[in-house]
């Protein structure tokens, strides 16, 4: 069997030799105590083996993620993709810290993001269309590298290294694929509500 054990040892003090002399001059100054997730480890070389010293079985349960609310969503979208959007990204995440709250509004008001109370959060769910619509949705448009890629471009036109008409070019380009290569999901038919019922024309 393979196991995997994390920790960290430490090279070079540098500030904490500070923290350290000063709790040392404190009197009767408690013992830090070693948080769970800056274990140490023992200086450990390549090819080295380890006997096992013990071992258990703990039973637990799991839990689902807890839905999103109006303030961890905004974070969440600050945050999206960051990590797989290049360095040279202008800006990262979703929307800006002006727009964020804009986006989940339309979203709400076109009926795609449902408002529920529970306790005392309110807590942000997806309608049955918006689970729809990924399912169906291509990945490409669902990715917030796709959004790091069109700042980028709309930041090259603004420096005048790239023509609006370029721009848009591609994204028609980038559409007539996704129409011409999509492969429709079946049953389909079965995800969205159904229209509703025409009672006349407007």
């Amino acid at each position: 069997q393979e196991f995997a054990a994390k920790g960290k040892t430490i090279q070079r003090p540098g500030w904490r030799r500070l923290d350290s002399a000063y709790h040392a001059g404190l009197k009767n100054a408690p013992e830090p105590e070693e948080r769970p997730e800056e274990k140490t480890l023992p200086e450990l070389s390549e090819g080295q083996s380890l006997s096992v010293s013990n071992a258990s079985v703990k039973e637990g349960k799991t839990s689902p993620p807890k839905h999103f609310t109006e303030d961890t969503l905004l974070s969440a979208m600050e945050n999206a993709g960051k990590e797989d959007m290049p360095d040279t990204a202008e800006r990262k995440g979703l929307g800006t810290p002006a727009t964020r709250a804009g986006i989940l509004e339309k979203l709400a008001s076109t009926g795609f993001l449902e408002r529920k109370k529970s306790k005392k959060t309110v807590q942000l769910m997806p309608s049955r269309d918006a689970r729809s619509l990924i399912t169906v949705l291509p990945e490409q448009l669902q990715s917030p590298l796709l959004t790091a890629e069109w700042e980028y471009r709309l930041g090259e036109i603004e420096r005048g290294e790239l023509s609006p008409e370029e721009f848009l070019s591609g994204i028609y380009a980038m559409l007539r694929e996704l129409a011409a290569t999509y492969q429709v999901v079946k049953g389909t038919e079965y995800l969205f509500s159904p229209p509703r019922e025409a009672v006349g024309r407007c």
